[in-house]
């Protein structure tokens, strides 16, 4: 059997990111894109090593992390990025 469109186009569900707290870190910008190169990224902000995030597409997503002192500024590099596979699950 072939999913229904109402399965199909159910909206996506959110993912648990998480990562090591970084010293002197008073939150971290979270960049999701579709692409490896970031070329258009949705930047999210979370105040401790974790964020419930939706993905951006199914199939791979891509997330890198920086840690922000209070002020908003970078503190350290982005990190490397992480691929996270995003797949729809339909039981029929």
């Amino acid at each position: 059997r072939v999913p229904s469109a109402e399965h199909m186009n159910r909206p996506l569900k959110a993912v648990q990111l998480n990562w090591n707290p970084v010293v002197y870190a008073e939150k971290y910008e979270v960049q999701i894109s579709k692409s490896a190169d970031f070329a258009s990224p949705l930047t999210r902000f979370s105040a401790g090593p974790e964020i419930k995030t939706l993905p951006v597409q199914i199939g791979e997503n891509y997330y890198r992390i920086r840690p922000l002192n209070e002020q908003g500024r970078a503190i350290g590099p982005y990190s490397s990025p992480q691929v996270l596979k995003y797949d729809r699950v339909v039981q029929l």
